[in-house]
């Protein structure tokens, strides 16, 4: 009788741990379907042996993403309609100046100064200015990013970005003359979202 108690015992704690394992497979499942609601299912969306036949998950809009007033890094949801102003702000253009004597001279300089106050506004998107720049995406609380995502929160316009187109054949990346950190709190926001940019060709002949 011992023996048989004994292995009643070993058979019940054994069910008990399988059991266990079960239920943590099946939990660990929930979780990676969770995450196809954002990145899509995964291979082969197949599913367990008699598991219900579920809804497929949808994407949803999302609130924008803006820093919280307390704390650096701390980000919160909160609903903000992005605006632009029509034009870049007096400070723009020589902040754009400053950046671009590190790269061309003096002369070239001051055309494309010219140039990019005369151009006529067109629509980039974020990931696309970025992408052509090649330039990284600024974190949230970096502080002039969180600066712009304040600003977007309390419904103050942003100002539009001034570009120096790049050169495919020659090599030459697209220049963020001014609005790099605009330009990443847009993406933030929205990835897709529309900027309104100026931007100015190099001049022929520039060195």
């Amino acid at each position: 009788m011992a023996t048989i108690s004994l292995l009643h015992q070993r058979s019940t704690r054994r069910s008990g741990i399988l059991n266990e394992q079960l239920q943590t497979a099946l939990n660990s499942r929930v979780i990676i379907d969770g995450t196809a609601a954002i990145t899509g299912p995964a291979p082969g969306g197949g599913r367990l042996h008699g598991e219900p036949r579920r809804r497929p998950w949808r994407l949803v809009a999302w609130p924008p993403l803006v820093i919280s007033d307390g704390g650096r890094g701390r980000v919160m949801a909160k609903k903000g309609k992005l605006s632009w102003s029509d034009a870049p702000a007096a400070q723009d253009y020589p902040a754009a100046g400053s950046y671009l004597r590190l790269l061309a001279r003096p002369g070239t300089v001051e055309a494309l100064a010219s140039l990019l106050s005369q151009a006529p506004a067109v629509m980039q998107a974020a990931k696309d200015i970025l992408r052509a720049a090649g330039l990284p995406l600024l974190p949230v609380d970096d502080r002039e990013v969180a600066k712009d995502m304040k600003k977007v929160a309390k419904g103050q316009p942003l100002s539009p970005v001034l570009l120096v187109r790049g050169d495919l054949a020659a090599g030459r990346a697209l220049q963020i003359a001014d609005g790099y950190h605009r330009v990443c709190a847009s993406y933030h926001l929205n990835e897709d979202t529309e900027i309104p940019c100026r931007i100015a060709d190099v001049p022929a002949g520039s060195g």
